[in-house]
């Protein structure tokens, strides 16, 4: 197992969301992570806030905010591990990766915490921010 350089992770992950133009203000994005060491991800965030991953299974991993207050939402985005496997036509209307169809493909034959997961927390997730379609990265 590769040993994780955290302070080389968080330099890689602010690369991108600058190549990706999210600079300024946080705003709610959807991203295909590359340049991950430990492997291409997908990730979703709503929110700027410290949070507790919870891994449904070893593709789909749920970030929940550490601090809620009132109002607050309790998940604020998740990660779909392996991305790479994804980059097919059947998953990439108008060029750009469409997470509810990976989502669905990933509910297929699942267990009943990753259907769950998927449609109580990732689909309204997407819907609701408007984050379905994530470009691939040169």
């Amino acid at each position: 197992m590769k040993e994780l350089d955290l302070d080389k992770l968080d330099q890689e992950i602010r690369r991108t969301l600058i190549e990706f133009g999210f600079e300024g203000e946080f705003k709610p994005f959807a991203f295909y992570d590359r340049y991950n060491p430990l492997g291409s991800n997908i990730v979703v965030q709503t929110a700027d806030c410290s949070i507790c991953e919870h891994e449904v299974d070893p593709i789909l991993t749920l970030f929940e905010r550490n601090h809620i207050e009132e109002g607050q939402a309790r998940f604020v985005g998740f990660r779909i591990e392996g991305a790479y496997s994804f980059e097919r036509d059947e998953f990439m209307p108008d060029n750009k990766l469409s997470v509810s169809l990976i989502l669905s493909a990933i509910s297929l034959g699942a267990s009943p915490k990753t259907k769950g997961a998927i449609r109580e927390v990732c689909l309204p997730i997407i819907e609701d921010f408007k984050l379905d379609k994530v470009g691939i990265p040169a």
